[in-house]
C-alpha cells in the first residue's frame, strides 16, 4: 500500500540524529532521542503494515491494538479514507511499549495523506522514553513530504530541529 511506504524511508533520520549536535536546547541526549524516534517509528511502521493489510479496501473509523515486540501495546484509533487520495488521521497511544531500544509511554497524533506522487506525514505529541541510561520526555512536532523532488523534513524531535540540526533538506 502506497500510504504505508513513507515510514520505511524515515529511519535515515534516526541515524542522522545519533551523530548531530544541536543548535537548540534539548535535555534528551542525542543517542536517546535517536533511540526514542527509532522505537516509535519501528512500532508504528509494524502496526501500519498490519492495519494497512486489513483496511485498504475500507473507509471509516478503526481501532487496532498491536503488541510491542517485548511487551506492552500500541493502540491505534482514528479514521482511514481510501477515496480519491489515501488519508488517515489517528492517535497512536503507547502503553508500556517495550522495544529493543527502550520503553515508550504516551501518545502521538499521526496523519498521512497520499495524493498522486506526494506523500505527507506528520507526528505531534509527547512520549516518555526509558532505557538502561534513564528516562526522558520527548516531544514530537515533525513532518515529512515525499514528492518528485525528494524527501523534505520539518519540525522537531526531542528538541532537535530536523533541518537545522540534521542538515536534512539542504
Amino acid at each position: 500500500m502506497q500510504a504505508i511506504q513513507l515510514l520505511r524511508r524515515v529511519p535515515v533520520l534516526a541515524l542522522a540524529l545519533a551523530g548531530c549536535t544541536t543548535s537548540g536546547s534539548s535535555s534528551v541526549p542525542r543517542q536517546n532521542a535517536s533511540k526514542a524516534f527509532s522505537a516509535a517509528n519501528t512500532r508504528m511502521e509494524t502496526a501500519a503494515s498490519s492495519f494497512g493489510a486489513h483496511l485498504a479496501p475500507v473507509d471509516g473509523s478503526f481501532n487496532l491494538s498491536s503488541p510491542c515486540s517485548q511487551g506492552g501495546v500500541l493502540d491505534l484509533t482514528g479514521t482511514f479514507d481510501n477515496t480519491a487520495s489515501v488519508t488517515f488521521d489517528l492517535d497512536a497511544t503507547f502503553g508500556a511499549c517495550q522495544e529493543s531500544e527502550g520503553t515508550l509511554d504516551g501518545a502521538l497524533h499521526w496523519t498521512q495523506t497520499v495524493s498522486g506522487s506526494t506523500i505527507h506525514d506528520a507526528w505531534s505529541g509527547t512520549l516518555d522514553f526509558t532505557d538502561s541510561q534513564g528516562a526522558w520526555t520527548c516531544m514530537f512536532d515533525y513532518s515529512s513530504t515525499v514528492d518528485t523532488a525528494g524527501i523534505h523534513y520539518a519540525g522537531t524531535i526531542c528538541g532537535y530541529d530536523v533541518t537545522a540540526d540534521l542538515g536534512l533538506d539542504q
